[in-house]
């Protein structure tokens, strides 16, 4: 998958904080991304705290899921089977990357 997705991550690179951006298959495939490389593994630990999280909590479905890092946050968001992941520089930023991604999945 090429085209729409680069181009729909490369504008989210433009939202100050933002250093990376993929959308991820649910088999952990790299169906686009920008910026830095994302470890595919970091997304499958993430899904499978979510669904863990969604099973203890008897919760409805993810909205977004969070994980601070040591080298920044990284932000985790369904769309659709896949997930969209976008890695910034520090939590402070929350509320422009929430934006950027809700712009970016209205776009995929």
């Amino acid at each position: 998958m090429t085209g729409i997705p680069n181009q729909v991550l490369s504008n989210m690179l433009d939202t100050p904080g933002i250093r990376f951006a993929a959308l991820m298959s649910p088999s952990g495939a790299v169906l686009a991304e920008e910026g830095i490389p994302v470890n595919p593994e970091l997304v499958h630990s993430a899904r499978s705290i979510a669904s863990s999280l969604q099973q203890a909590l008897q919760a409805g479905d993810l909205q977004d899921l969070l994980l601070e890092l040591s080298n920044g946050p990284v932000l985790f968001t369904p769309q659709g089977e896949n997930t969209l992941v976008a890695g910034f520089d520090e939590v402070n930023n929350l509320g422009r990357v929430r934006f950027a991604v809700k712009r970016a999945i209205n776009r995929l």
